[in-house]
């Protein structure tokens, strides 16, 4: 619930306190004191637009800060874990800030963290409920009015839904796979054929995981061998080629000095050693030709290698970037295909299950739909009957259901469209409530769904915004005796002019205007027994001080039921 709530510089506001505590408490002041400056302050702490003009003249910036407390009985223990800025669970406390600049512009924050208005929002609405003179009131907005009968319903629809919600579930999940199996039967085939392509030169190309470094480490060494083979190539066209072989021209050599050897044996030493070179030349050359053809396999090896190496960089720009990777793509492609070519059967299976599960989604739908028409029939004669008491006699409250639209008949509630109606005078035709109920009557109406679904409303704190305008005094007691009910789960703020009503409230606070000459300032300040009975009374007569009106203000105050704190 709302602990405190601080505000500076917000219009005629230079600096207030404001702190309600627990039950009922009312605030009440002159015309023009200020009043609306406190709901004002609230709305900007949910996260309403802010205004430029809404500064005090003269200020930089307005600011709020509301502190609120018991956030664990508002907020589930997942919600308190995702929320995007600091929570101690100990202090169990919420802080929330807004601040407006002198141009317009605003910030807000939570727990002392920047954060975005819609978080604010999302926060704040499930923390204070306003019901004032506008049409940002919840009971006007069509989409909340399926909330608030299911909520009065309980568990009957509580059950119903959540058992709609699997059907549901299970409906749409069938209904995602035909739409991703039921693409056209020509894409599809086009599709399987390119993923058997893909499939078979993966299982073609068996790469290994680690052979991309053993390719590297092999091309570098068989470049190296190239070098070496070419400088071999140099020495052999060194020693025979077309024009001019050394071998040949050795042994010629030889055989012209052995003949001469034989004529003069002087020279046979020579010819000796020139056999000997002829002999380790030719020795040499068959080595070199032998270790040639070797270098030439090293070539083709080497061929290989850069080919395989070239087809792994291929595959790496198709299908990842490195072996692990092709695997798992081969893994999806294969799954993939199978389910393509089983698509055929499976459409089968999934559009027999799609027919079971509308008709048990509709059969679920069909229930929650008699459920709620059954509790709508209740409500119905409870705000009826409560409106009545609030100073509605002749009005008439019902709760209207429309299918929802054939191409989103589904949704996540059901297929009712739910909009409450009223007619606010006897012969006066059902119309939708917003375009019917005026902002007194709405707040009345509100109310009347407060207080018969108070223990199904999760939001602590509950403002109303002048309930009794146009009501008389024989009303207003009764609406303060609704208001006592609803403060007993309820955390309740009323600004009011009704003398009955405030003196039904726990507390009583009151906004003063005051001008020190040069300035306007409003303060809020608790009353005590005294300061309550000369306010009730100038709610009475307009004077604080009439000896009449005090008198009635002290014994209404001192009716049962009505404790002062």
């Amino acid at each position: 619930m709302l602990q405190r709530i601080d505000i500076k510089n917000l219009a005629i506001i230079h600096q207030a306190q404001f702190e309600p505590g627990t039950g009922f408490s009312i605030i009440t002041g002159e015309t023009g004191a200020g009043k609306s400056l406190l709901i004002d302050a609230l709305l900007l702490i949910r996260g309403a637009r802010s205004y430029k003009d809404s500064v005090r003249s003269g200020a930089e910036s307005a600011s709020i800060d509301a502190i609120f407390d018991q956030i664990s009985n508002v907020f589930s223990k997942s919600e308190i874990e995702d929320f995007p800025f600091p929570f101690d669970l100990e202090e169990d406390t919420l802080i929330l800030s807004r601040e407006v600049s002198a141009d317009g512009r605003s910030t807000a924050r939570i727990n002392g963290r920047l954060v975005t208005l819609s978080i604010l929002r999302e926060i704040g609405e499930r923390l204070v409920d306003i019901h004032g003179q506008n049409e940002q009131q919840s009971i006007f907005l069509p989409e909340r009015h399926i909330t608030f009968l299911d909520r009065y319903a309980g568990d009957s629809v509580s059950k119903a839904l959540e058992e709609y919600k699997e059907s549901l579930n299970k409906y749409r999940s069938c209904v995602e796979e035909i739409r991703n199996l039921g693409a056209d039967p020509a894409e599809r085939e086009r599709r399987s054929e390119v993923l058997l392509y893909q499939i078979h030169e993966l299982e073609s190309a068996r790469f290994v995981v680690g052979e991309e470094e053993q390719l590297i480490e092999k091309k570098r060494f068989l470049q190296q061998e190239k070098k070496i083979r070419e400088g071999i190539t140099e020495c052999l066209l060194s020693l025979r080629n077309e024009r001019y072989d050394a071998l040949k021209s050795l042994s010629d050599a030889h055989g012209s000095l052995s003949a001469v050897a034989r004529i003069d044996d002087s020279w046979q030493s020579l010819a000796n050693e020139l056999e000997s070179a002829t002999l380790s030349v030719s020795g040499v050359l068959s080595e070199i030709e032998k270790r040639m053809e070797e270098e030439t396999e090293d070539a083709a090896r080497l061929e290989e290698v850069v080919d395989r190496l070239d087809l792994l960089y291929r595959f790496q720009s198709k299908y990842g970037p490195d072996i692990p990777a092709f695997y798992r793509y081969l893994s999806d492609a294969r799954t993939e295909y199978e389910t393509i070519k089983g698509s055929a059967k499976r459409l089968e299976v999934l559009h027999r299950q799609r027919q079971e599960f509308e008709k048990e989604l509709m059969n679920r739908a069909d229930l929650l739909h008699s459920l709620r028409e059954k509790a709508a029939r209740l409500l119905s004669e409870e705000i009826g009957r409560e409106l009545s008491d609030l100073g509605m006699p002749g009005a008439v409250f019902a709760v209207t259901f429309s299918k929802r639209p054939k191409e989103r008949f589904f949704s996540r509630t059901g297929y009712d469209n739910i909009e409450f109606a009223l007619s606010a005078n006897p012969g006066e035709p059902l119309k939708p409530l917003a375009k019917t109920a005026s902002g007194g009557e709405a707040s009345r109406i509100m109310l009347a769904i407060k207080t018969i679904l108070a223990s199904a409303d999760d939001i602590p704190t509950l403002v109303f915004d002048e309930i009794d305008t146009g009501i008389s005094g024989k009303t207003a007691t009764v609406v303060a005796q609704k208001i006592q009910i609803l403060s007993k789960t309820h955390q309740v703020l009323l600004v009011s002019h009704m003398a009955q009503i405030a003196a039904a409230a726990d507390r009583h606070f009151r906004i003063e205007k005051k001008n020190d000459g040069e300035k306007t300032f409003t303060s809020i300040q608790i009353l005590d027994r005294a300061g309550r009975e000369e306010e009730i009374s100038r709610l009475l007569s307009g004077d604080m001080e009439d000896s009449v009106s005090l008198d009635l203000a002290s014994k209404m105050l001192d009716r049962p039921g009505v404790t002062l704190l």
